[in-house]
């Protein structure tokens, strides 16, 4: 039976994703496809301030540029027409996203067979951060791809430590690292795993350090164009925000941010942007509010009254998942 319930999920999780592609505005707040337009009409990357988003590494907006230029190669940067085919590719992303999330939960066992796996598989098919969120035009779809992998390969390492599956895992963190610097948190784990597992005789401490160099060089363009650009080498979005960099530390020193916490207020407005936003309970599920998500779309038919229960339903879902 819940074998039955989980095909169910996959099968939806894929058919939204493909139907969403239609209605759902292809860009968000977030203005990567300026940095997009601007790799494919000068064919180069934009300096870290030349623009909003152009601070983020370059992978996803490389391949993106790649994309469009490939398959609407007249696109002027602002055309509907380049903004769908670019959009296509984050669903695409999306969509390989999930696939690899139920190889980790299935054949990697993850999550054994049971309720739970059940549950996760219908998050990782249905959750609005990989059904609207990934199908805009940013790098957050690849990112969360990324991230999978990383999690995938690693897990290979783990299980049959080798040279190959170490140079694997590396390249795959590399590159993610030069996809979005937020998937900087693996890199700690990357080492524990390099150091703290029972490798085989093969593996030398100068193996292990060329993996770790690996990760670094694939790494390092950005960093170093952000450095000569007399800039942080690890430049980040938070970089252009101190005060919520200095809002968020409070929930690592301020003990209030681990109970702080109104469930019956979140039921009756279920927003991003609770307040405190940075209690732990917030952060566990508070991207179960699809009420942030929908409000960045154009996707007005689930902004009606009649609707508000859906995303209410979600977050007491996310509640009970987050919880057992």
């Amino acid at each position: 039976m819940n074998q039955k319930i989980e095909k169910i999920f996959i099968y939806l999780g894929i058919l939204i994703r493909l139907l969403l592609l239609l209605p759902q505005s292809p860009t968000n707040p977030d203005d990567h496809k300026s940095v997009i337009a601007w790799i494919v009409q000068n064919h180069t990357l934009p300096s870290t301030m030349e623009m909003s988003h152009s601070f983020h590494p370059p992978v996803y907006h490389t391949i993106a540029a790649a994309w469009v230029a490939l398959l609407s190669p007249q696109w002027d940067g602002n055309s509907i027409e380049g903004l769908k085919t670019i959009q296509l590719l984050s669903v695409l992303f999306s969509m390989i996203n999930l696939l690899l999330i139920i190889y980790g939960i299935r054949s990697l066992n993850w999550i054994s067979k049971g309720v739970g796996r059940t549950l996760a598989i219908g998050v990782a098919s249905l959750h609005p951060v990989f059904m609207i969120w990934s199908g805009f035009i940013s790098n957050d779809g690849l990112s969360y791809l990324m991230g999978t992998l990383i999690l995938i390969t690693l897990h290979h390492y783990l299980l049959k430590p080798s040279f190959r599956t170490m140079l694997i895992s590396a390249t795959v963190l590399g590159i993610g690292l030069s996809t979005k610097l937020s998937l900087l948190c693996f890199f700690p784990a990357f080492l524990l795993a390099l150091w703290g597992s029972q490798p085989g005789k093969e593996l030398s401490k100068w193996g292990k350090l060329f993996a770790v160099g690996l990760v670094l060089i694939l790494a390092s363009p950005k960093l170093i164009i952000n450095y000569q650009e007399g800039l942080n080498p690890l430049f980040h979005n938070m970089d252009l925000k101190p005060l919520d960099v200095l809002y968020q530390r409070e929930s690592f020193t301020d003990p209030i941010y681990c109970y702080s916490f109104d469930f019956f207020r979140l039921w009756r407005e279920p927003y991003f942007t609770e307040v405190p936003p940075y209690s732990v309970a917030t952060l566990l599920f508070g991207s179960f509010w699809n009420d942030y998500f929908l409000n960045q779309t154009n996707f007005t038919l689930l902004k009606v009254r009649s609707f508000w229960i859906f995303p209410r339903l979600e977050m007491l879902g996310g509640f009970f998942i987050t919880i057992f």
